[in-house]
């Protein structure tokens, strides 16, 4: 039997297939587009932590060490080291000396920095000779010229060194020491940490002389400061350095460049950038590096502004005695991917200053001077070539807060739950409609059953 027309579905009532099936697909994707943004912005978040292989080994999370070192009780030598008259300043007692030799046996530079050495100026000099019973075993670092020093043996037939220095200031300072440096002459300038003992006199060639007596574990070599900065001495040691390539020819960052870098930090240290227009100077871009990963040579010792770059890896450390007389520097990394046509897309660098504090930064701006293209080996074992700079200045760059990723988010997310509430509220209302169809269905069916019945009765 053929259907009425009554057994259709009204036109416009119910969803069709094809179209819930497209509010569905529409639900399905908004979802994938959010997620794959969010997607985007996490990997974005990670990337500068991969990009670390891409540089060389060099800086660990810092290891924070507190060296404890015993004090020396200078009560003991109260009453007992004889300085106050002039005769008694000649004199050198072992049961004075003696307990500070063995306390300091192996003592090294960190031990006088926990014990808080300082350096012996003038001013501490004359509080020295004013009351040197006060400053018994107070730890002080002189640097000077040896003028004269002679070997001993100590109480245990242990050899230890007697001797003076000049100091810069035109000064003098003796030394009782445990070791001298290897190859030291009369003449050599170096660097001398110990304990005060007393106020010493000692002959010199123009007659006696006096200053404070120093006792101590060993002496270092050192470096003699000019009252000026040299500067051709920079030129002639920048001249010297040549660039290491990855086919050979590679000398790392020792001899010329040690020197050159030391030199430069020491001007740094003393002039800071007198004479440096920075707004002048060339920015390290994408073209400038070519042309110096291309001939080093023609820029070396040249100044670079370096623009917003990604802080890759920054540590500091304690370099020891050195040219610039500086007790921290920092080391570190920082590259930029707009740096396309440099392989590693990094730089390596040091500064003679304390910037530890920028280490968790992610952006940073700076400014210095190029020294080398300097071969390294990455973490994944590439050998690469990288330039590497002396700055003089880092600085931490904060940009203006970007909601852009945010609003994208919010707008994605809105799309979403707004193409689902659709979805629902359209399935919802099809739904209604198809039990208000069947329930007409069932109505006219029944009418339709009714009026038959009639008929047959009728």
């Amino acid at each position: 039997m053929s259907k009425t027309p009554f057994d259709a579905a009204p036109e416009g009532k119910l969803l069709k297939h094809s179209e819930r099936n497209k509010m569905i697909g529409m639900g399905v994707t908004s979802v994938l587009v959010v997620g794959a943004f969010l997607f985007s912005q996490l990997q974005d978040q990670n990337r500068s932590g991969e990009e670390l292989n891409q540089i060389a080994e060099g800086g660990e999370e810092p290891i924070f060490e507190q060296l404890i070192v015993p004090e020396f009780d200078a009560s003991t030598l109260a009453g007992e080291v004889l300085d106050a008259r002039e005769g008694d300043r000649v004199l050198l007692q072992r049961k004075t000396l003696d307990p500070l030799l063995e306390y300091t046996n192996s003592f090294n530079s960190a031990h006088f920095l926990a014990l808080g050495v300082r350096p012996l100026e003038a001013d501490t000099r004359t509080a020295l000779e004013a009351e040197p019973e006060a400053h018994r075993a107070e730890p002080y670092f002189v640097r000077g010229w040896i003028e004269e020093y002679d070997k001993r043996i100590g109480s245990e037939g242990k050899p230890e060194f007697h001797g003076r220095l000049l100091l810069e200031d035109k000064s003098f300072a003796h030394f009782v020491s445990k070791a001298m440096p290897i190859g030291a002459i009369i003449g050599d300038f170096v660097r001398f940490d110990g304990l005060f003992l007393k106020q010493f006199r000692s002959e010199g060639e123009d007659g006696w002389v006096e200053g404070p007596l120093l006792v101590g574990p060993k002496m270092i070599h050192s470096w003699a400061q000019p009252e000026e900065v040299d500067r051709d001495a920079i030129f002639s040691k920048l001249a010297q350095i040549r660039d290491d390539t990855i086919a050979g020819g590679i000398t790392g960052l020792g001899g010329e460049t040690y020197d050159a870098q030391w030199l430069l930090m020491d001007s740094i240290v003393r002039l800071g950038d007198d004479g440096i227009d920075w707004s002048a100077a060339p920015e390290l871009n994408d073209q400038t590096l070519v042309g110096i990963m291309t001939e080093g040579a023609a820029w070396r010792g040249a100044p670079f502004r370096l623009p917003i770059a990604r802080n890759m890896d920054l540590w500091t450390k304690a370099p020891g005695e050195n040219p610039a007389r500086v007790e921290k520097v920092t080391m570190g990394w920082i590259g930029s991917w707009t740096w396309v046509n440099n392989k590693s897309a990094v730089l390596h660098y040091i500064m003679p200053s304390d910037v530890g504090h920028l280490r968790g930064s992610e952006l940073v701006s700076a400014h210095g001077y190029f020294i080398k293209n300097f071969a390294y080996e990455t973490r994944d074992g590439d050998l690469r070539v990288a330039p590497f700079f002396v700055l003089s200045h880092i600085e931490e760059f904060i940009p203006a807060p970007d909601h852009t990723g945010r609003y994208i988010g919010i707008a994605l997310s809105t799309i979403t739950i707004m193409t689902i509430l659709l979805i629902a509220l359209g399935l919802r209302r099809d739904k209604r409609r198809s039990a208000e169809f069947q329930a007409d269905m069932v109505r006219r069916r029944r009418a339709r059953r009714d009026r038959d019945e009639n008929k047959e009765t009728s």
